[in-house]
């Protein structure tokens, strides 16, 4: 061998030794650790430190010799066999696996390997490195139970969520989500659901990009299967670590029933507001402090107020008299201990302080846990009912009156009759004996007989009045000329009585049947009474007398100042031989014998008094059929 060749062979052989000791150098300085294994024999050939480390064992030397198979749990070698045999060595597929190892106390550790396949003293060998990623499974292994745990709660959660990313693209969303807005991974979100009815304006999810903060919406949507539903979307903005918002997670909340439960509270709620607001009755709701919280268009109308808000707020008590108070409040006890008081009368008030009959009836109100909280009051307005009964009363008194004027009557015509006879005769005898007397004695006695029958004359003339024995003899009158010549009559008597007469009389009053002397004995005998009542009283007064014309009727009216009627003689002033006068030769005919001639001509006659306030007489005389037809015409 020439000098040139042996120096360039041990050239070359100290290159190889200084790469192989660079490539060993490399080999036990590396921190993974590494292993040549034999192709055939699949044991160790060479390793480092640091599988020696790795496995625990003292020195690289001890992990030389052992097979391969050693190393990994039975469980585990079939796969290692085909990933060395089949895939390293057969195919020379360099890759990267993952699986479980044994190191020599038996821990089971995770490695990560890489293998490639290499020459080693001339044999087909395996050159495998591989690091402890032990650490990192258990972090995985955590994290996944972690994120096993978070999906245990969304899925039992029940609501749909899902997280949208910057351009509403779905990156994450659970089944109810899916199947509630049709949406799948990778799908961008239609935002607005503009083909669908839109429950509330506004996406909370561009909300929540926008302005950083939650926002909650409801929506009406219809889902896959086609089921309309109602949802309540809340969307939450996601930060990364330097706190810029990345996405946006959305929860809905099928808030189906509740909305369904709300529509039927609402159209409950309705129906009784119509109800509340139908009834004819006044219903007010008042609190425990007695104050009026709710009420009815009705309750507003009864007393006079011109809205709601002027009656809210007020206390109920303010509705009733002072006089009533204290006994709304007795009742109001009684009612809390019945559950419900029905049907009182009391009377109530109105915006202007008038006052008007009402009955009120009162429930308790209690909450769901049966708690007193208040009580309902209907306010019902009685005041036609109590005119329709006042009315008839009056009608029954006056029924009553006439049975008892028309027995009287006969009796009275009767008693006339034969009376009369008898009474001429005195009367003729006593005056033919006057002329005759000479003794001043005797006739001084005659005058008293013959003064005394006059007066007995009068007596039966006022009988054969009362008892109508004559028709009346009816033509077209004009009531306030009648009255005027009634006036006249008294004229003087009222001026020396120091009564003042006030005049109203309503002009083109039209002309009735009537008798117009009987009509002006009834107004003779209600003025000489108001006459006598008020001299007698006062030594004076007032005396108002008006006409109108009513549907169908002529009303006068006579309003004195007198002293008024005790409420126990007002019914009776009509009654015959009824007076307070006897002792001052009141005969108690008149205003009875008014009453009949009033009867007779188709009309009425009635007082309204009260002590110390003086009394008002009326009477109504119908109007003739053709003047009643134009009056309803006009």
């Amino acid at each position: 061998m020439k000098k040139e060749e042996i120096s360039e062979r041990k050239r070359v052989e100290e290159a190889l030794r200084e790469s192989e000791q660079r490539y060993r150098t490399l080999f036990e300085s590396t921190l993974d650790g590494a292993f040549v294994i034999d192709a055939e024999t699949m044991k160790v050939v060479l390793a480092n430190k640091a599988t020696a480390n790795l496995f625990g064992f003292d020195s690289a030397e001890d992990v030389i010799g052992m097979n391969t198979l050693d190393f990994v749990p039975p469980d585990d070698r079939d796969r290692v066999i085909r990933i060395i045999v089949e895939d390293m060595f057969a195919k020379d597929l360099r890759q990267v696996n993952e699986f479980q190892a044994v190191t020599r106390d038996g821990r089971e550790i995770w490695i990560r390997a890489v293998g490639v396949t290499t020459k080693y003293q001339g044999r087909l060998a395996g050159l495998v490195s591989f690091c402890d990623i032990t650490e990192r499974k258990r972090m995985e292994e955590a994290l996944q139970a972690e994120k096993n745990k978070l999906q245990a709660v969304i899925d039992a959660i029940g609501h749909g969520i899902s997280i949208q990313d910057r351009d509403y693209n779905i990156i994450y969303q659970n089944e109810p989500s899916r199947m509630t807005g049709g949406y799948h991974l990778g799908e961008k979100c239609y935002r607005g659901f503009e083909s669908q009815e839109k429950v509330c304006d506004g996406c909370p999810v561009e909300k929540a990009f926008k302005d950083g903060r939650s926002h909650t919406s409801e929506r009406r949507i219809v889902t896959l299967s086609g089921k309309v539903v109602f949802l309540e979307n809340t969307a939450s903005p996601i930060r990364d670590a330097r706190g810029k918002i990345v996405s946006c997670l959305e929860i809905g909340r099928d808030i189906t029933k509740r909305k369904q439960v709300e529509e039927a509270l609402r159209r409950s709620r309705e129906k009784l507001r119509k109800m509340f607001e139908s009834v004819t009755d006044g219903i007010s709701v008042v609190d425990l402090n007695g104050v009026i919280t709710e009420v009815n268009q009705r309750a507003v109308e009864m007393h006079g107020f011109n809205s709601k808000d002027e009656l809210l707020r007020r206390g109920a008590l303010e509705l009733v008299t002072p006089r009533d108070r204290e006994k709304v409040a007795n009742n109001m006890r009684q009612a809390l201990k019945q559950g419900a008081l029905r049907g009182v009368e009391y009377t109530l008030l109105r915006a202007d302080g008038t006052e008007f009959p009402g009955e009120l009836s009162t429930s308790v109100l209690r909450d769901a846990s049966g708690r007193w909280v208040g009580h309902i009051t209907i306010a019902r307005d009685i005041t036609e009912r109590k005119q329709a009964e006042e009315e008839e009363k009056r009608l029954q008194q006056e029924l009553y009156l006439t049975r008892r004027l028309a027995s009287i009557g006969e009796l009275a015509a009767g008693v006339a009759h034969e009376i009369n006879n008898p009474l001429t005769g005195i009367l003729g005898f006593s005056q033919r004996l006057l002329k005759k007397s000479t003794s001043e004695e005797v006739s001084h006695d005659l005058e008293i007989i013959h003064s005394e029958a006059q007066r007995a004359a009068r007596v039966v003339q006022n009988l054969l009045t009362f008892a109508r024995r004559r028709e009346p003899k009816k033509e077209y009158s004009n009531i306030n000329d009648i009255l005027q010549k009634a006036l006249e009559l008294r004229a003087y008597e009222l001026k020396t009585s120091n009564i003042e007469v006030v005049t109203d009389l309503a002009p083109h009053l039209p002309e009735i049947m009537v008798d117009s002397p009987q009509i002006q004995e009834v107004f003779l005998n209600i003025i000489l009474n108001a006459e006598q009542a008020m001299s007698e009283t006062h030594g004076g007064g007032k005396l108002i007398i008006k006409t109108r014309q009513t549907e169908g009727h002529i009303r006068i009216s006579f309003t004195d100042d007198g002293p008024g009627i005790p409420a126990e003689h007002l019914e009776k002033v009509f009654d015959p031989f009824f007076t307070t006068r006897a002792e001052k030769g009141g005969t108690g005919l008149g205003l009875s014998a008014c009453h009949g001639i009033v009867t007779e001509h188709g009309g009425k006659i009635y007082v309204k008094s009260k002590m110390g306030k003086g009394a008002t007489f009326r009477v109504e005389l119908p109007l003739s059929p053709v003047e009643a037809n134009l009056g309803h015409i006009h």
